[in-house]
């Protein structure tokens, strides 16, 4: 594994875990709005996207 392939999987790495930073920051957003109205269903999806490999 060579410098280049390092940087290239490390950024990878550094936006998959951004990714899961913002799912998971956006499903606590969401959470705590339903249970301060008392309003609507929960979800049946977990609202996190699809990890698709690039």
């Amino acid at each position: 594994m060579n410098q280049a392939d390092y940087q290239v999987f490390q950024r990878q790495l550094t936006g998959f875990f951004n990714l899961i930073k913002k799912s998971a920051l956006r499903y606590h957003q969401e959470t705590r709005v339903t249970l301060t109205t008392g309003s609507g269903q929960p979800d049946e999806s977990d609202g996190l996207p699809e990890i698709r490999p690039t």
